[in-house]
C-alpha cells in the first residue's frame, strides 16, 4: 500500500523550493528486525529506504546537535556564574506546584 503523496519522497522539499544535495553512501549494519521494520515503512510510504534512514539520521543529528549545543551553553553559563541559587529553584519548585494544586482545584 502506498499513500498519496509520497511518491519520489522529495515532495516536500519540492513544495519548499529546495535544491536536491548531493549524497554519498555509507554501508551501515543493522539487525534483521531493523530492517523488517524499514522494509515496512517504505512499503507503506512508498518512500524507499534511503529516504527513510536519511531521515532518520537527519532526526537523529538535529536533535544530538541541538542538545550538546545547550550543555555547551549551560557549562559557559555556570563558568560565568549565571545559574539559580538553591533557594531560587525551591521558590520556582514551590511555584508550580501551587499552581497545578490550583489547576487541580478547578
Amino acid at each position: 500500500m502506498q499513500m498519496d503523496g509520497h511518491a519520489g519522497c522529495d515532495v516536500d522539499a519540492k513544495r519548499k523550493g529546495m535544491t536536491a544535495m548531493a549524497t554519498t553512501s555509507i554501508n551501515v549494519r543493522v539487525s534483521e528486525a531493523r530492517l523488517r521494520q524499514l522494509d515496512a515503512l517504505a512499503e507503506v510510504t512508498g518512500c524507499d529506504r534511503d529516504y527513510h534512514v536519511d531521515e532518520a539520521l537527519r532526526c537523529y543529528l538535529d536533535e544530538d546537535l541541538l542538545q550538546l549545543a545547550k550543555i555547551e551553553e549551560g557549562i559557559r553559563q555556570a563558568d560565568a556564574g549565571e545559574f539559580y541559587t538553591t533557594d531560587e529553584v525551591a521558590a520556582g519548585v514551590r511555584e508550580i506546584i501551587a499552581a497545578r494544586r490550583h489547576d487541580a482545584l478547578l
